[in-house]
């Protein structure tokens, strides 16, 4: 079987995944705005925690859907890339991995994060 997106599928794909960033981009700065306002003094270890696990969410999000856009190729286990980076002539082997770095890189940070807040919790009981 032949795998043939058209390009207004194409389009109207990308619209969807725009639309969706945009909503994403508001929860975003909101979910910023009340960790770094309305955080009770007594929170700062958990806040700077959350801080750190948005700022990553934000850095991968925009990564994917700015820089990559990333089309999948349904049945097939497939895909290609659209966006900034490809445009500008960066391979897409390059643009993939750096995504999975970033990935790892996140998840990572997340439960090292993780480990040190729960080892500081119990230190101070």
């Amino acid at each position: 079987d032949e795998i043939f997106l058209s390009l207004d599928a194409q389009r109207s794909f990308f619209l969807t995944l725009r639309i969706i960033f945009c909503f994403s981009v508001v929860l975003h700065l909101i979910s910023l705005f009340f960790l770094c306002k309305h955080s009770p003094p007594t929170q700062v270890v958990w806040r700077n925690y959350m801080l750190n696990v948005q700022i990553w969410i934000i850095a991968l999000d925009v990564y994917i859907e700015l820089l990559l856009e990333v089309v999948p190729l349904f049945p097939a286990p497939a895909g290609y890339f659209t966006g900034v980076l490809c445009r500008i002539g960066v391979p897409a082997q390059v643009a993939a991995l750096y995504a999975s770095i970033l990935q790892d890189a996140q998840i990572s940070n997340k439960l090292l994060n993780l480990v040190f807040h729960r080892n500081a919790c119990f230190i101070r009981m």
